[in-house]
């Protein structure tokens, strides 16, 4: 046969495991002496009295596990609510922050497109210009951007494109 571990006899290593909390193989549950031995401490009860207190047990039990759930929910309800109002003056400080971004980048790209303009630097002021007119389309600046196109027209003909497109749009 070999040796297994478990010892010699066949009888050792074939039988099968004891199903967990469950009393001695063979027993008889009635007369065991677990219940004979201890049945002064509990007191003995009738079939009627025992299936109360356990149905009294099973509805404490139930009302506490209602409970628990009834609080769960609350808590996830204001978790929720909170998250959301988060959520909102969130999205409400970004979009104020990305407003003031653009309201102070349009401002300094108007006035470098300004300074460009003045030095006659047309090339630089078109960027300028353009930039501050994908911010805020503004009529002051729509009026410099062909000035500028116009001046650049006479040494590149892209500039002239860009001119008839600014010039047909609404």
């Amino acid at each position: 046969m070999g040796y297994s571990g478990f010892g010699l006899q066949k009888w050792i290593f074939t039988q099968k495991a004891r199903k967990p909390f469950s009393r001695k193989r063979g027993a008889d549950v009635d007369n065991s002496k677990f219940n004979n031995r201890f049945s002064f401490l509990s007191g003995v009860y009738s079939k009627e009295e025992a299936i109360n207190k356990i149905s009294i047990r099973k509805r404490y039990n139930l009302v506490l596990a209602f409970l628990l759930v009834i609080f769960l929910f609350g808590f996830a309800f204001f978790f929720i609510k909170g998250f959301k109002k988060y959520e909102v003056t969130n999205k409400n400080s970004k979009n104020e922050i990305i407003i003031s971004t653009q309201a102070e980048s349009f401002l300094i790209l108007k006035e470098l497109g300004n300074q460009y303009f003045e030095n006659k630097d047309f090339a630089n002021a078109v960027i300028e210009f353009e930039l501050a007119f994908a911010i805020k389309p503004d009529n002051e600046i729509k009026l410099k951007l062909l000035t500028c196109y116009e001046n650049l027209c006479e040494t590149d003909l892209s500039y002239c494109d860009k001119y008839n497109d600014l010039l047909n749009e609404n």
